[in-house]
């Protein structure tokens, strides 16, 4: 009589930046009470009615031919209608959401690329690329992105 084997499973740590970025996610369904962050201590100043979510670090680079270049450091700040990047240069950009013709999470890998139509993509990483995903999906599809865009799958079946 053969015995079937199984091997014990692997007990599996979802990331801090993980777990935060599922808590934001039912920040923004409304079904848990927001963070405060201190926008002021960065020196940025929002639009009327925005508000920010999370301050994240970045990388950004930018599509020269067949090759990513331009390395820019920074901190960001998540808010729902555009990702605003301090950069360590000085210089402010804003990510708009609403500009994007294409935008491709890879949580996994902690990069996303974001395009703006313009022939130049832009790469974004960060070790905060879910929470990154979860603002820019949501900005993009809405509440139902939460639940159905394949790039948070990992992020919905992390326990």
């Amino acid at each position: 009589m053969n015995r079937l084997r199984t091997r014990p499973r692997r007990a599996y740590v979802m990331p801090d930046e993980w777990t935060d970025a599922r808590q934001l996610a039912l920040e923004l369904t409304g079904l848990a009470p927001p963070l405060n962050v201190d926008v002021m201590s960065m020196g940025l100043v929002l639009e009327p009615g925005e508000r920010a979510l999370r301050q994240v670090p970045v990388e950004v680079r930018h599509a020269d031919r067949a090759r990513w270049t331009g390395e820019s450091r920074g901190v960001g700040l998540l808010i729902g209608r555009r990702l605003l990047i301090n950069l360590d240069t000085g210089q402010s950009v804003s990510f708009w959401w609403g500009s994007l013709v294409g935008f491709r999470p890879c949580v996994e890998d902690g990069y996303a690329v974001f395009d703006y139509g313009d022939g130049i993509a832009r790469l974004m990483s960060s070790r905060s690329m879910a929470s990154i995903a979860v603002v820019g999906i949501a900005a993009l599809y809405g509440n139902a992105g939460l639940v159905e865009h394949p790039a948070l799958a990992t992020l919905r079946g992390a326990t």
